[in-house]
């Protein structure tokens, strides 16, 4: 396995499968070098929005409205100095829209981090998957774990780890170049199967101008559910 300086799990980082297998783990065996894994945007609880909790479900979306900035949009550009343009809240692990921005986000072209905090039950070796259109790369508790960048259609990259129970970090980097936009974070504990990290695994921080989904009508929840 790789250490990648995570004290309580060691990583393991590989190829890409649009529709991925079972992983090999001996496929997995390169590292990506020059990485550093940057930390979550929050490391305290931030003080809640008049109305809001302090801690909500789900993933924190920040965003940046990229699409004055001039130049071909191919690859996830450093982190941006000034304040991001827009923070939503991501009931869920993830998001997919055929036409139109992501979730909350100020256009089409944008540059996003997606952050929260997740739960693990138990004690094992899990695999992560974030899979992306355009691309993304996947950071558990600041160490880089699958590197999807790129301009592409939906694809994913994997990444194992040793984890113990307890809450870990997430972050994903992301960027859409236009429509349509997805990105999801999916896992499998080493006796489990593949599914979708869900809004109930994950909690955040609120921050100051976050804002939350409007409230579905019952016959909009029927649809989605």
């Amino acid at each position: 396995m790789i250490a990648a300086g995570y004290a309580g799990g060691s990583f393991l980082r590989g190829a890409s499968f649009a529709n991925p297998a079972e992983p090999e783990v001996a496929a997995a065996s390169t590292e990506a070098e020059g990485h550093e894994g940057p930390a979550l945007a929050v490391a305290n609880p931030a003080p809640a929005e008049p109305g809001l909790p302090p801690v909500l479900p789900g993933l924190r979306a920040e965003w940046w409205d990229w699409s004055k900035v001039k130049g071909k949009f191919e690859s996830l550009p450093k982190k941006p100095e000034r304040a991001p343009d827009a923070i939503y809240q991501l009931e869920r692990g993830g998001f997919h829209v055929e036409k139109g921005k992501p979730p909350g986000a100020p256009s089409e072209k944008v540059y996003g981090r997606l952050s929260g905090k997740m739960k693990i039950e138990q004690e094992g070796l899990y695999t992560f998957w974030v899979t992306s259109d355009d691309g993304s790369r996947l950071f558990i508790n600041g160490a880089l774990v699958a590197d999807n960048d790129g301009s592409h259609k939906a694809e994913s990259m994997w990444g194992q780890v040793d984890l113990k129970p307890g809450e870990i970090e997430l972050l994903v980097e992301y960027f859409n170049a236009g429509s349509p936009a997805e990105c999801w974070i999916s896992y499998k504990p080493a006796d489990g199967v593949r599914e979708r990290v869900s809004g109930e695994q994950l909690r955040h921080e609120t921050l100051p101008g976050e804002k939350v989904p409007e409230p579905k009508k019952e016959d909009e929840k029927e649809k989605t559910e």
